[in-house]
């Protein structure tokens, strides 16, 4: 896959190749706070706050495994990087379908569903959550 125009960031993986890219509209720390609250409460939409914050920077057009896509799944798209379904048409580029689904994956599999959380990534955000948490 080619990145978009307005990719921000691409990322290759060792052999050169694109693993994926931020790109579209950014929402601030704040905006993804709100959002996180409609599905979650205030502490765990503060650590989802932190997860989207690492895994995709507030890009909701993030784009993710690239090099992961087969006849079953698509890429990881947006705020929450959900991977998609091939057969699975939702708009996981819309802030709040990618929220929705993320909420459903939490419950499902927990926080370990995100790499950025299995890797503890999103400790680096959490003081921009907690920030975000107040201003919200």
């Amino acid at each position: 896959m080619t990145p978009p125009a307005d990719a921000r960031a691409v990322f290759r993986d060792k052999a050169g190749n694109v693993t994926g890219w931020l790109a579209g509209p950014k929402l601030s720390d704040v905006e993804i706070y709100r959002l996180a609250r409609r599905w979650w409460l205030p502490w765990r939409a503060m650590i989802m706050t932190a997860i989207a914050l690492a895994e995709s920077g507030g890009h909701v057009r993030a784009t993710g495994d690239v090099a992961k896509v087969d006849a079953k799944w698509s890429t990881s798209k947006g705020l929450w990087q959900v991977r998609q379904l091939q057969s699975d048409h939702r708009d996981l580029y819309d802030p709040v379908i990618n929220a929705d689904a993320a909420a459903d994956i939490e419950r499902k599999q927990g926080l370990k569903a995100w790499g950025a959380f299995k890797r503890g990534a999103f400790i680096k955000f959490l003081p921009r959550a907690k920030a975000a948490q107040r201003a919200a």
